[in-house]
């Protein structure tokens, strides 16, 4: 039987597949089992302070912020209670020594022994649940923990529409949270002075056009060629100590730059470009859930009635292993959550009560030097220095598997890449077309573009993973992963 093209067939059944939001049930269930991670989204997303965020993309924010807060909330609450039960193992010990009674000092010993099993059995057992339920429950994740601060939980929503991002002087990528580069291509300038011939040898006339006017254009016509996935807007990147001079995009020097400005700005700064501040119209496709996400990033302009056109393709690949529910998890349930949380309880219980360090760091640590560092920056501001606000990675991008390679996944990026590309040029040889101007020279370009992606390679360019202290790690041309012993982070690690 033939089949007309493009027309899939009827009444066949359908393979399952993951749920569209995979990456955030999983980071929403890591953020329970993890303390580093935990940690990052705390102080880095949470509570970003002066630094700027930027699109984490295929995930949601606001879910993951809420189930890391809930953590947190219970971590704190253990900590207390083990000050209380460190308190009482000393009065044990007094009262042994005071009234020289082996049975009172036994007594309140093995009453301590007990209340410190059960904090630290229900608080793992209550991680374990909360993990379990979030990968399992087909409910709304951000339903599943308690909502943060109405302003907190507006600049995370903000992200999903930035049309604004303020990037780290020191990362020297605009792009930055999008993971690894794979190509950038700009191509030869094309004159639009030259009009195309009609049929019988007349030329046309030529529509003028601008910058703006084209990338408006491509902004529009690229979601309606029926792509997955697919989100299309124009943002502008501005180096993080430039951001004081776009207007509405630092309107408190003390807080973190906006993600949302004024479209005017956007659109300025196709026009006027500068050096530290540029609008690229951004291409992004997530798919698998969050898993692989590409991206492309474009910017035409014209100068003296030639058009310049710039391409880059990024791509993030899929979350490190050590933030996935293993099968056995999920197979096991409550009933093994449980078992686990009694065994791992008894294994601590000593260590914890002696004050042993049992993740090998205190996030509180890291809070304090947070605090002296913005403190310092504070006063460096109000001196008249100037201060990079950028953000150094997105969460999305700090926990990425770079040493992942999977056909599939591979060759889905591959074809996004491919897609994109084709149906950019396409758009960009119609606009120049209705415009009457010759594409000839634009054509012969799109091939020689076309050939330039046939393989993705070893995945191992820019990278950040979240380190010991919750600091971000971030290198190019370097790959590093959590593992234990590495910069201080040991996945699923605690502390009392």
């Amino acid at each position: 039987m033939v089949r007309a093209a493009g027309k899939a067939p009827v009444n066949l059944p359908r393979l399952p597949s993951f749920p569209h939001d995979r990456m955030t049930r999983y980071l929403c269930h890591a953020v329970h089992t993890d303390e580093n991670l935990r940690d990052y989204v705390i102080h880095s997303v949470v509570n970003s302070h002066l630094q700027a965020l930027c699109p984490s993309y295929g995930v949601n924010l606001v879910s993951v912020a809420r189930h890391a807060v809930q953590a947190q909330r219970r971590r704190d609450s253990r900590r207390r209670s083990f000050i209380v039960l460190r308190l009482l193992l000393l009065a044990a010990i007094a009262a042994g020594v005071v009234f020289q009674s082996v049975i009172v000092a036994v007594v309140i010993l093995a009453a301590v022994l007990v209340a410190a099993w059960w904090v630290l059995f229900w608080n793992v057992r209550a991680d374990g649940l909360r993990a379990l339920r979030v990968v399992t429950d087909l409910g709304e994740s951000e339903d599943q923990a308690d909502p943060l601060q109405p302003d907190v939980e507006e600049r995370l929503r903000k992200l999903d529409r930035a049309n604004a991002v303020v990037y780290a002087y020191s990362e020297g990528d605009p792009f930055i949270g999008s993971g690894r580069q794979l190509q950038s291509f700009q191509i030869q300038p094309v004159d639009v002075t030259r009009a195309d011939d009609r049929t019988g040898g007349a030329k046309r006339t030529i529509m003028p056009f601008d910058a703006i006017e084209l990338h408006q254009y491509l902004a529009t016509q690229i979601p309606a060629l029926g792509f997955g996935g697919l989100r299309v807007r124009n943002r502008l990147y501005a180096r993080g100590d430039y951001a004081l001079h776009v207007p509405g995009l630092l309107p408190d020097k003390m807080a973190a730059p906006e993600s949302v400005i004024h479209s005017d700005w956007v659109k300025s700064a196709v026009e006027n470009p500068t050096d530290l501040a540029r609008t690229y119209l951004c291409l992004e496709r997530i798919m698998s859930g969050g898993d692989l996400v590409v991206s492309m990033y474009v910017r035409a302009w014209l100068e003296q009635d030639l058009l310049s056109l710039e391409r880059i393709i990024y791509f993030l690949p899929p979350l490190q292993r050590c933030y996935r529910p293993t099968s056995e998890f999920v197979a096991r349930g409550a009933a093994g959550v449980t078992l686990d949380a009694g065994l791992t309880a008894a294994r601590r219980l000593v260590p914890v009560l002696a004050g042993k360090q049992v993740s090998g760091w205190w996030p509180v640590h890291y809070a304090r030097n947070r605090k002296r560092l913005e403190a310092q920056a504070r006063r460096q501001i109000k001196a008249g220095i100037p201060y990079d606000y950028g953000a150094r990675t997105s969460l999305r991008e700090a926990v990425a598997a770079y040493n992942t390679k999977e056909h599939f996944g591979e060759a889905d990026v591959i074809d996004s890449i491919k897609r994109l590309g084709s149906r950019l040029m396409s758009c960009i040889e119609t606009f120049l077309d209705d415009h009457g101007i010759d594409t000839s020279d634009f054509r012969n370009q799109i091939q020689l573009i076309d050939r330039s992606v046939s393989n993705i390679g070893t995945i191992q360019a820019v990278t950040a993973m979240v380190g010991g202290h919750g600091n971000i790690i971030s290198g190019h041309g370097a790959v590093n992963n959590f593992g234990p012993g590495q910069a201080g982070a040991q996945p699923g690690g605690r502390s009392p």
